[in-house]
């Protein structure tokens, strides 16, 4: 049922916590894998091929989609660690393909760093409202992008940690011991 590393017992335990067995197991799957997959969603191959060089990680593989529905349909099925995702696509932006990715649960934890040739401010506010990680401009500078590109897949590897230390939580309607209210003064 879930990968290398993640027994019966386990499950048990999660069932006996009264939680569900969903999400956090396909977190746990993604820490086991040597290589991060990074997902490429751009219309212009030759950027595929200059994001892959400047990229060049033995630790990382890459996907590629060309256009947007191919990319939100890879998106969801592959699980990649980060997307890497034009703006200027043919027929849907790189906006609403971003803001889909962050309102669907199979891939809102994933972080997206939208790409584009469009640097006002505004665009870039744009970028933010629809929860990409970041935004990057072309031309785009080497140093810079593998810079993001680390962050945001160091960030989401950190998230990914707290998800599954809470998973292993209790969870309890009642208020937190820290928190509650020591009677007669502590006394």
């Amino acid at each position: 049922m879930l990968s290398q590393g993640w027994s019966q017992a386990n499950n048990a335990a999660v069932s006996k916590m009264g939680l569900p067995i969903t999400r956090t197991a396909a977190v746990r799957r993604k820490t086991t894998r040597s290589k991060q997959k990074i997902l490429i969603i751009e219309d212009d191959k030759s950027m595929h091929a200059l994001y892959k060089a400047v990229l060049e990680n033995p630790k990382i593989s890459f996907r590629s989609a060309y256009d947007g529905a191919i990319g939100l349909t890879m998106a969801e099925t592959i699980e990649p660690d980060l997307i890497l995702l034009d703006v200027d696509l043919p027929g849907v932006t790189g906006f609403f393909i971003c803001k889909y990715l962050k309102a669907n649960p199979l891939t809102a934890s994933i972080p997206v760093i939208l790409i584009s040739g469009l640097s006002s401010a505004d665009d870039i506010l744009c970028g933010m409202k629809v929860k990409a990680s970041d935004y990057v401009t072309k031309p785009i500078e080497e140093n810079d992008l593998r810079s993001r590109v680390e962050d945001a897949l160091n960030a989401a590897e950190i998230m990914e940690k707290i998800a599954n230390a809470s998973a292993m939580l209790p969870h309890s309607s009642t208020t937190p011991t820290a928190f509650r209210t020591i009677p007669n003064g502590g006394q």
